[in-house]
């Protein structure tokens, strides 16, 4: 998890502490949010969380910072959305997991297929199959599917695993065509 502070300038470099500083997404956050409660209770405040937000982007889900050490305190507390996060080690550093039926998602509890890959797939099935056919393939509602389209939700895996498959055959037949 990140906190942020200022760091005094004027001290000699070997005095400062090792704090991460503001980034500069965040100096245009609106301070009143400091006053508010975050929607994520592990977060000192919504501030923290939008600007935690601006830098992390707006699908992860903050348990891909958080460490067994802040989840443990944030337990005691009563503070922790998701006890059930799993710790792994990725690429040298200790990431936060979401459990999920297939596998461990840094996006949440549902899903591990990315909601921009999702998007995209739905996206482009609609040009290539058009609405009706990815209404059929996939079997979610029309009225549904613009929120697919725009990120809003994401495709469970099997139905974007199918649809992936659905386009990545229509490319090679097009290509082939060629």
């Amino acid at each position: 998890m990140l906190f942020f502070t200022t760091v005094d300038t004027s001290a000699p470099v070997s005095a400062r502490h090792s704090v991460p500083q503001i980034p500069r997404s965040a100096e245009s956050i609106d301070r009143a949010l400091l006053d508010q409660p975050a929607e994520w209770a592990c977060f000192p405040s919504a501030w923290h969380l939008a600007a935690w937000r601006a830098e992390a982007g707006e699908r992860l889900a903050p348990c891909v910072d958080c460490l067994p050490d802040f989840q443990a305190r944030m337990q005691r507390l009563h503070r922790c959305r998701h006890p059930d996060v799993l710790f792994i080690e990725e690429d040298g550093e200790v990431v936060g997991r979401l459990p999920t039926p297939s596998g461990l998602s840094r996006y949440g509890a549902k899903s591990d297929v990315d909601p921009a890959a999702s998007a995209f797939t739905v996206a482009v099935a609609c040009r290539v199959l058009g609405v009706d056919g990815v209404v059929l393939l996939v079997g979610i509602s029309a009225a549904s599917l613009p929120h697919y389209r725009n990120g809003n939700r994401t495709l469970p895996p099997a139905k974007f695993l199918a649809l992936q498959a659905a386009v990545r055959a229509a490319a090679r037949f097009i290509v082939s065509r060629i």
